[in-house]
């Protein structure tokens, strides 16, 4: 078996959707808007029409379908269907006003 392919999250996994805005934790960083796929209690996935910061970088996030804020690391990243899609294991989160 790959060892890149083991599945390694601790956390199940649902299916999500909303909009997502990521920004590298520099400031003056424009942010970056994609398309939530799924969510867990340390992460989430998503998808984006252009590249995502690399692997490794720290990011601030937004997702305010679920009233969520603050920073993540990204995991990994991948093309699939034209998209870009990447992994988040959440830093720290922030619970934002409903609103």
């Amino acid at each position: 078996m790959n060892p890149e392919s083991t599945e390694r999250r601790q956390h199940p996994r649902s299916a999500a959707s909303g909009d997502v805005w990521i920004a590298e934790d520099a400031p003056g960083t424009p942010e970056l808007q994609g398309s939530l796929i799924d969510i867990s209690a340390e992460g989430f996935r998503a998808a984006f029409k252009q590249p995502s910061p690399a692997t490794g970088s720290c990011v601030r996030f937004r997702i305010p379908s679920q009233n969520r804020q603050g920073f993540a690391r990204v995991m990994w990243r991948r093309i699939l269907g034209g998209m870009h899609e990447s992994g988040f294991h959440l830093s720290l989160i922030e619970q934002t006003p409903a609103g």
